[in-house]
C-alpha cells in the first residue's frame, strides 16, 4: 500500500509541475485530442536547424540536381523504385523522367508540383502551355515519388590537409554497390514519413481501429440472412403431452430465414441482431479511445524512425569524415616512411626508424580499411530506416561535420520537462488507454443492470408432409424479440468481472507514470549530454589546432636538417587522434540534440530553438 500511494503521489507531482508550467495534461479519464495526421504536417518532419545545416555544409556542385520518376499515374509506380507512396491529381498518359532542377528550391518525395514549376527536360520541355494532364477543372498536378542526386567527386586530398574538418571520404567502386546516391539530411528525415516501414504499419494500425470502432458502432445493426433448408425425419419423437410417437416427415423452407422444422420459431432467423446492451453503449466509446491512441502511437513512432534516421545519417557522416582522416594520416605515413628509409638508406637515420614508420603506415592502412567498413555499414543501416535498396550506397552531401543547434538551453530544465510531458505523443496514448480501462470498467458496472437482446424476423415459404412427401406450401412468418437479464454466478462474477476492469484501469495509470518519469529522464539526460558535449567541441577543436601547429613545426625542422624524421612520428599521431576527437566530439553533440529534441516531442514551433544557449 505504501508503493501505490508513493507511486500515485509522483503522478500528482508531474500534473502539478505542468500547471506551474501554465500546461495542461489529462488527468484521471479525461481524454484529449490526437495531433494531426503525419500527412497534413509534413512540415514537422525537418526542422529550421537542419535545413539550414543542410545548407550551409552541402558539397559545392554545379551538376543540376536530377529528379526521376515523376509519376503520372498509379500504373507508373512500378518504373520507380524506391517508390513513396504516391498518387497525383490528374491523369497524364505517361510517367516523366530526367527533369531536372535547376533552381535552389528543394522538390522533395511526396511534393504536390504544378507543371510550371518543373524545370524543363532536356528530351521534353515543360512550359506553362504545355498540357501534361489535367482534372475536371483543367488543374495539372504531379507528385514527386523520387528524387536523385548526381553524385560529385569529393575535395582532394590538398583540401582535406588543408582544413581542421576532414572533407569526405571519395566512395570506392568495388562492384558490390549500385550508382551512388547523394542524400541530404533533410531529404532523408523526409523520407521518413513516406518509405519507412514501422511508420506505415504504423498507420496500418490506424486504419485496423478506425475498423473496430466501425464494426463496434453497427453492432446493434441486424443482420440478413437468406437461403433454404431441407429437413427429413424418421423414428421417434416426444409430443407435448409426453407420448412417444414414430414419424416420418419432410421440412422444406426457402426465403429470409431458413432452419424452421415443424412447430416452433425459425431457428435461423431472417434479420436478426443478438447483443448485450452495455456492449452497445460501451463498446464504441472503447473503440475510439483505442484509436486515438493509435493516432497518438503512430506519431511516437514516427518520432522514433527519425530519431533513428537522423542517428543513422550522422553515423554514416561520421563513417565518412572518419574515413577522410584515415587517407590524410595514411599519406603522412607515407611521407614519414619514405623520408626514413631515405634517411637510413644515407647513413642518416636508423634502420629502425624506418621500421618504427613502416610499422605505423601499415597500422594507417587497416583504419582505411576500417573506415571504408564502416561506411558500408552505416549506409546499409541508413538504408534500412529509409527503406531504399541495400546495395546502394548512401554518399551524404553535407562536406564537413558542423554542429547543428537544433535545441535551445535557455529554458530550464523544468520547464523542458514540462514541454515534454505536454508534446510527447506517447502522454496522450496512455492517457488514452487509461480511458478505455475506465469504459471498460463503467461497462462492467452496467452489466448487470442492462438485458442482452435477441431480435429476429423471417419471412419465407414453407412446406412438408408425411414421408416424402412435400407440398402445402405457404407464407410463414416468424417475429422474436426477448430482453434477458444475466447475474453471473451468483453475482460472484460480476463482482470478479469488475475488480479485473478496475486493476486495468490502476494498471494503465501506473504505465503512464511509469511513462513519464522516462520522458523525464530522458530529457534531463540528453540536456546534459548536450551541454557536456558542446564543452567538449571546443576542447577538441582547440586540441586540432595546436595538433596541426605542431605537426607543421616539426616537419619544418626536419625539412631545414634539425632533426631525425621518426621525431615528428608523435605529432602525426597526436593530429589524428585530436581530428578524431573533435569528429567524434560533434559527432555526439549532434546525436545528443537530437535525442533532446526527440525527448521534447519533435516540437513543429522551432522558433527561438536554433541558437545553442
Amino acid at each position: 500500500m505504501t508503493n501505490q500511494n508513493s507511486e500515485m503521489r509522483r503522478g500528482v507531482r508531474w500534473r502539478r509541475l505542468l500547471v506551474t508550467a501554465g500546461l495542461a495534461l489529462p488527468v484521471g479519464c479525461t481524454t484529449v485530442q490526437p495531433n494531426a495526421p503525419i500527412a497534413q504536417s509534413k512540415q514537422r518532419a525537418v526542422p529550421v536547424a537542419i535545413r539550414q545545416f543542410t545548407a550551409e555544409n552541402a558539397t559545392p556542385t554545379s551538376a543540376p540536381i536530377a529528379m526521376t520518376g515523376l509519376v503520372a499515374r498509379q500504373s507508373a509506380i512500378d518504373r520507380v523504385s524506391p517508390v513513396a507512396a504516391s498518387t497525383v491529381s490528374g491523369t497524364p498518359d505517361a510517367a516523366f523522367a530526367g527533369s531536372v532542377l535547376t533552381d535552389q528550391s528543394l522538390i522533395a518525395v511526396g511534393d504536390v508540383v504544378e507543371p510550371r514549376r518543373l524545370p524543363a527536360s532536356e528530351s521534353s520541355p515543360i512550359s506553362a502551355g504545355t498540357v501534361l494532364g489535367g482534372d475536371s477543372a483543367g488543374d495539372v498536378k504531379y507528385v514527386i515519388a523520387r528524387v536523385e542526386y548526381v553524385p560529385v567527386p569529393a575535395p582532394g586530398a590538398e583540401q582535406a590537409a588543408n582544413t581542421s574538418e576532414p572533407a569526405p571520404l571519395p566512395v570506392s567502386d568495388d562492384g558490390e554497390f549500385l550508382d551512388p546516391q547523394k542524400l541530404d539530411m533533410s531529404t532523408a528525415l523526409q523520407l521518413v514519413a513516406g518509405q519507412n516501414p514501422q511508420v506505415a504499419f504504423a498507420h496500418q494500425r490506424i486504419v485496423e481501429a478506425t475498423a473496430r470502432l466501425e464494426m463496434a458502432e453497427a453492432m446493434w445493426l441486424p443482420s440478413i440472412r437468406a437461403g433454404m433448408s431441407l429437413n427429413r425425419h424418421e423414428g421417434n419423437l416426444q409430443n407435448s403431452n409426453g407420448q412417444i410417437v414414430d414419424i416420418s416427415r419432410t421440412s422444406l423452407q426457402g426465403g429470409f430465414g431458413a432452419g424452421a422444422v415443424g412447430a416452433g420459431t425459425n431457428p435461423v432467423p431472417g434479420l436478426s441482431a443478438q447483443f448485450h446492451l452495455s456492449d452497445a453503449v460501451f463498446a464504441p466509446r472503447i473503440a475510439e479511445r483505442n484509436l486515438e491512441a493509435r493516432n497518438f502511437s503512430s506519431w511516437g513512432t514516427y518520432h522514433d524512425q527519425m530519431l533513428r534516421a537522423s542517428t543513422a545519417y550522422l553515423e554514416l557522416l561520421r563513417a565518412h569524415q572518419e574515413g577522410a582522416i584515415a587517407r590524410e594520416t595514411l599519406r603522412n605515413a607515407d611521407e614519414l616512411t619514405r623520408l626514413t628509409k631515405s634517411f637510413a638508406s644515407t647513413g642518416q637515420g636508423a634502420q629502425a626508424d624506418a621500421d618504427r614508420a613502416a610499422t605505423e603506415r601499415a597500422i594507417r592502412q587497416n583504419d582505411v580499411a576500417r573506415a571504408m567498413e564502416a561506411v558500408d555499414v552505416a549506409s546499409a543501416r541508413l538504408a534500412e530506416v529509409l527503406h531504399l535498396d541495400a546495395p546502394v550506397k548512401v554518399v551524404p552531401t553535407e562536406q564537413q561535420v558542423a554542429p547543428i543547434n537544433l535545441v535551445s538551453l535557455q529554458p530550464t530544465v523544468q520547464e523542458m520537462v514540462a514541454i515534454g510531458l505536454s508534446s510527447r505523443p506517447e502522454v496522450g496514448e496512455n492517457s488514452q488507454l487509461v480511458a478505455a480501462a475506465c469504459e471498460r470498467l463503467e461497462r462492467e458496472k452496467y452489466a448487470p443492470l442492462l438485458p442482452s437482446m435477441l431480435l429476429g424476423l423471417s419471412y419465407g415459404g414453407f412446406g412438408g408432409g408425411v414421408g416424402d412427401t412435400v407440398g402445402n406450401f405457404n407464407d410463414r412468418l416468424d417475429v422474436d424479440v426477448s430482453a434477458v437479464w444475466e447475474i453471473r454466478n451468483l453475482g460472484r462474477g460480476d463482482a470478479a468481472a469488475r475488480d479485473v476492469a478496475q486493476s486495468q484501469v490502476e494498471q494503465a495509470r501506473y504505465r503512464e507514470i511509469e511513462t513519464m518519469d522516462q520522458i523525464s529522464r530522458e530529457i534531463v539526460e540528453a540536456r546534459s549530454q548536450v551541454k557536456s558535449r558542446k564543452r567538449q567541441i571546443e576542447t577538441s577543436r582547440s586540441a586540432v589546432s595546436t595538433a596541426q601547429t605542431s605537426y607543421s613545426r616539426n616537419r619544418q625542422r626536419i625539412n631545414e636538417g634539425q632533426g631525425l624524421p621518426i621525431e615528428f612520428l608523435q605529432s602525426l599521431q597526436a593530429l589524428d587522434q585530436a581530428q578524431r576527437e573533435y569528429l567524434r566530439s560533434v559527432t555526439d553533440f549532434n546525436i545528443a540534440q537530437f535525442r533532446l529534441h526527440h525527448a521534447l516531442g519533435w516540437p513543429s514551433d522551432v522558433s527561438g530553438t536554433s541558437k545553442s544557449k
